[in-house]
């Protein structure tokens, strides 16, 4: 079996001073690249090139973990025909592979004699071999952040995004393993900065399509809809709701006044929905506002699930409501007259010792005493 060297110290090590010149231009040239750059490609190229100039090694390959797929898989090479630095994919379930412990130990490796390496699998010696690779060190891109979860192993963290696998025809010594760690450290700093910068991006592209989708959705309904933080303030509403809660620097005071007090009633009728809902959720209840234009009073029926609010204009319902009332009230007082003017006419036939028959218009009996039957 070829002679392995494993690295347990991952703190990295400052270059020896007769090549502190040399490592220190490649070193910024590679930061400043990956500063500016979301895709890795470029500076980790620069970075290779600026290892190859400053400590001599000819041949190179990045391989970085993809976590869809659970494996390292090959991404830029440096003397090394691209389609092999492409096929390279070593799954994380191949614990025995150098590569694999470089990633999940987070420790650099040395591999003498690849020809002699049992630990590493046909596929991956293939390769290597086709690169004119026959010994190695394998140093993992490690982040300086102490917070670091972009991929995960077997459910726990991994400390590194990737690996770096160098080649070059002198021996590789364990000083010159040393010497690479600054390198592997800023390059896996700049590629979790820039996989941040990636993410960040993705995720505010896709809150603002959410917003707009939302916003779409609301204004679908014809009545105000309103969303609300756990604060009760207004984060969110639909073009009806804002005719009612949101006010412009050009209009009138009262308008100002109405919408200020708009927002006061609404504020508090929802906190009183909220101490009144079901398990579910939801809750349901009237809120008086006032119209901005006419300054008349507006009844809103306000139906509460959480964080969203749905008011249904039901004041033409309410005065309908009351009409009907109305009417009603005037029908049962008139029935009353009319019982009571039937009860002082029948004490009148009653009371006279004569005959006495009415009539209607068309001249037929419709009520008699006693003495007329």
């Amino acid at each position: 079996m070829a002679a392995v060297t494993e690295f347990r110290s991952s703190s990295p090590q400052k270059p020896a001073s007769g090549l502190a010149a040399q490592t220190t231009a490649p070193l910024q040239s590679m930061q400043s690249a990956v500063s500016q750059l979301v895709d890795p490609r470029e500076p980790l190229t620069l970075m290779l090139e600026g290892l190859s100039r400053a400590l001599g090694y000819r041949r190179a390959v990045v391989a970085l973990y993809d976590p869809a797929r659970g494996a390292l898989r090959g991404r830029v090479g440096l003397n090394v025909p691209a389609a092999l630095v492409e096929s390279i994919e070593i799954p994380l379930d191949e614990t025995e592979s150098p590569l694999v412990i470089a990633l999940r130990e987070g420790v650099p490796l040395r591999v003498d004699d690849i020809g002699a390496e049992s630990r590493l699998r046909d596929h991956a010696l293939t390769l290597l071999l086709e690169m004119d690779i026959s010994s190695f060190a394998v140093v993992p891109l490690r982040s300086s952040s102490e917070q670091f979860d972009l991929a995960t192993w077997q459910g726990r963290d991994v400390p590194a995004v990737g690996v770096v696998i160098l080649s070059k025809d002198e021996t590789i010594t364990d000083s010159d393993v040393e010497r690479l760690m600054p390198f592997a450290v800023q390059a896996g700093t700049a590629l979790v900065r820039a996989s941040d910068v990636e993410r960040l991006k993705d995720s505010s592209e896709q809150h603002a399509v959410e917003k707009e989708w939302l916003f779409w959705m609301i204004n679908g309904y014809a009545d105000p809809v309103v969303l609300t933080d756990a604060n009760n303030d207004i984060i969110l509403q639909n073009l009806r709701a804002e005719t009612l809660f949101k006010s412009n620097p050009d209009d009138s005071e009262g308008k100002h006044r109405a919408i200020w007090m708009n927002n006061f009633l609404f504020t508090a009728a929802l906190s009183k929905a909220k101490l009144a809902q079901n398990p579910a959720g939801r809750s349901a209840g009237d809120v008086i506002l006032v119209d901005p234009i006419e300054g008349t009073e507006l009844l809103f029926e306000m139906r509460t699930l959480p964080a969203v609010c749905v008011l249904t204009n039901i004041t033409d319902l309410r005065y309908a409501t009351e009409q009907v009332t109305q009417n009603i009230h005037r029908l049962q007082t008139a029935q009353e007259e009319i019982r009571l003017e039937r009860d002082r006419l029948n004490l009148v036939l009653r009371s006279v010792p004569n005959p006495i028959i009415l009539l209607d218009v068309a001249n037929q009996p419709i009520l008699m005493n006693h003495e007329a039957l």
